[in-house]
């Protein structure tokens, strides 16, 4: 998937759903685990599955945090290409290793797979 065009700048605009065992003022933690979503053919469909199967699936990881997004229009009101972001935090890069090699992890990542449209992985170091 293609991000930016090179062209004018494209921003995306997020609806926090869901921040957990987050706390104001306190850093999160280094390693952030993002899944994101493009825009589904069938939204309806798309957000059945990720209400019932990868929202639980991704509670169920031993993270640090969660947070839960719906990308919304800009205020131009261009739409944008992703649909969700999923974003999990670890404290060490070999807790997310330990994490997504889990029974838990690969039921998330078997949930994700499954989508019409795979979605993305990034993954972040903070510093």
């Amino acid at each position: 998937m293609q991000v930016s065009s090179g062209g004018k700048p494209h921003f995306l605009v997020l609806e926090s759903e869901m921040a957990i065992d987050e706390e104001p003022g306190k850093p999160r933690p280094p390693i952030k685990c993002m899944v994101c979503f493009s825009q589904p053919e069938d939204k309806k469909a798309f957000d059945d599955t990720y209400f019932a199967e990868i929202l639980p699936a991704m509670l169920k990881l031993p993270a640090k945090q969660f947070k839960a997004y719906t990308v919304v229009p800009t205020a131009d009101g261009a739409e944008t290409l992703l649909h969700r972001i999923l974003e999990f935090f670890f404290d060490s890069q070999a807790e997310l290793e330990s994490c997504m090699a889990s029974t838990t992890g690969k039921t998330l990542l078997d949930a994700v797979t499954k989508m019409p449209t795979p979605p993305f992985l990034v993954v972040a170091t903070g510093g």
